[in-house]
């Protein structure tokens, strides 16, 4: 697929979400990784526009795992779609905005335990130990550096920071959560 197919795929997109990524799931992994640009359009899309299904989801993100990090836009893409696909395959997490449970951001302390149907905004210095997230929003701001020990997210919904890219703390937790096909990510992996 050239440059011009990639192009073709991201202009359709906006007008034709499922449809198009249907087509990049079933993409060989050269031509998908130029099909980025398509991936994140429609990852920008409400979820219920698109209603992809689990199989289609798992399938992408196998392919973003195969994806080289260095790919052209690769990282505004892998944080645009854990976004969007932890959205649409966990609906019972608390809707996006405040009001957000604010750890003590900053000054490194450390929490451990078991959370369920809470929104998280993390940033600072913090560090969860020994702890389990069952269907919360987790918000993470670009300063995050927050450490995760033996923490573990079942049906949690995930929001990235704008230019969170760089921040090696949340590609820690994208990375896991392609693999974990989105439902229960585990870090440290293991």
């Amino acid at each position: 697929m050239g440059s011009i197919t990639a192009g073709l795929l991201e202009l359709r997109a906006p007008q034709s979400p499922s449809k198009v990524l249907k087509e990049i799931g079933v993409l060989g992994q050269k031509s998908f990784a130029k099909a980025l640009p398509a991936l994140r359009a429609i990852a920008e899309r409400p979820v219920s526009e698109v209603e992809p299904d689990r199989t289609l989801l798992r399938t992408v993100a196998d392919k973003l795992r195969s994806t080289p990090e260095a790919s052209q836009g690769y990282w505004p893409t892998v944080l645009q779609f854990a976004h969007f696909a932890t959205s649409a395959l966990n609906p019972d997490a608390p809707p996006p905005g405040p009001p957000w449970y604010a750890v003590d951001r900053g000054r490194g302390n450390t929490f451990q335990g078991s959370f369920e149907k809470r929104a998280f905004l993390l940033g600072g210095s913090t560090i969860f130990k020994n702890s389990v997230f069952v269907k919360c929003r987790i918000v993470l701001e670009a300063n995050a550096t927050v450490r995760l020990e033996n923490v573990t997210f079942i049906d949690c919904v995930f929001d990235f920071p704008p230019n969170g890219e760089s921040v090696p703390a949340i590609q820690e937790i994208a990375k896991s959560l392609l693999a974990s096909g989105f439902n229960k990510a585990s870090l440290p992996p293991g």
